[in-house]
Parts: C-alpha cells; sequence; structure tokens
C-alpha cells in the first residue's frame, strides 16, 4: 500500500490525495483538522513523503524525512530516512547516504526533519 504524508505550512497531515481536475491538470488536496479535505496555496511549499512500508521497534510507521535512533558501535546514532535512487536509505550527518536495505528491528523513530528532530 502506497502512503503519503504532507508538510504544510508548519504541520504533518496524513491524509494526501491526488485528484485528476477536468481541464486536464491534477491537484493535492489535504484533510484538516476540521475534517473537510482543502486545496493549499499553490504559492507555498508542501513536501510529500512516502511510507516506508516499514514499522520501528516500537510498531510506529517508518516515514520519508522521518529520524531514527539506532545503536551503532558502541553508541546511539541518529540518521534521516530518505528515498534515494528508488530505494529508502539512511543519509547520516555527516550527509553519506546508506544505500543498503533499512534494518527497522533496532530502529526508534525520535522525530522529522521538519520538527528539528
Amino acid at each position: 500500500m502506497i502512503k503519503i504524508r504532507a508538510w504544510y505550512e508548519g504541520k504533518l497531515y496524513y491524509q494526501v490525495e491526488f485528484v485528476s481536475l477536468n481541464d486536464g491538470t491534477s491537484a493535492v488536496k489535504l484533510l484538516g483538522e476540521n475534517g473537510a479535505y482543502f486545496t493549499p496555496d499553490s504559492g507555498k511549499v508542501l513536501t510529500t513523503m512516502l511510507w516506508t512500508g516499514l514499522t520501528d521497534k516500537m510498531g510506529n510507521n517508518i516515514w520519508e524525512g522521518d529520524i531514527v535512533e539506532f545503536y551503532y558501535k558502541g553508541k546511539n546514532e541518529r540518521c534521516e530516512i530518505e528515498f534515494s535512487d528508488g530505494m529508502f536509505c539512511m543519509k547520516w550527518k555527516d550527509g553519506y547516504v546508506n544505500k543498503y536495505p533499512l534494518n527497522p528491528i533496532n530502529y526508534k523513530v525520535v522525530g522529522n526533519i521538519f520538527e528539528g528532530q
């Protein structure tokens, strides 16, 4: 199953729809806190992120843009989950992108790149 979340105007939205309009264009709609869908302002930044299809050791979904913590070589490390070259990878603090399959059994989601974790 493909799941998409979006960061818009300082909030994460977990209900995202892509719709085709009668004029041949498309639009994004987000489910607001009031339970109604709205179309984001086209002049503002909207960032979409994919669900990896994986969960961390606590059962939380792991999304592109999440920060995960895990034990590595004697200490706790944190990496960003990113989608690169057709796969989900871990981006280390030094910018190195680990292009190996994720092993989420030892990961814990501790935040995301938008909320400053």
